[in-house]
């Protein structure tokens, strides 16, 4: 939600790319998971749906094992490389992290 402080050439996905979202609420976790894997398999046909299972424990690990009070759980994008076949997926999230979050669990 802030103004980029940079011109920023914007080109369209095709296909290549997810933008950077916001994860905010629990169902964010399946459309980003279903948007990105949409991506990978677009470009890697003998990929399996096991990217999906992989995102959504990842992405559901941002709201599970952290104590974030202003709403903001994480950030997600991807990028593909078709001709390199080649996909990097970033994940960040400002949580306590899953063995402090289970270290205080009783």
């Amino acid at each position: 939600g802030l103004e980029c402080p940079h011109n920023v050439a914007r080109n369209p996905a095709e296909g290549r790319f997810s933008v950077l979202r916001a994860l905010r609420h629990a169902p964010d976790i399946d459309t980003c998971s279903d948007e990105i894997s949409a991506v990978v398999l677009a470009n890697s046909p003998d990929c399996d749906n096991s990217v999906w299972s992989v995102l959504t424990e990842l992405l559901g690990n941002c709201f599970a094992h952290s104590r974030v009070e202003d709403g903001l759980y994480g950030l997600v994008c991807s990028q593909v490389w078709p001709k390199a076949r080649r996909a990097q997926i970033a994940i960040a999230d400002s949580g306590i992290g899953i063995r402090r979050s289970l270290a205080e669990s009783a």
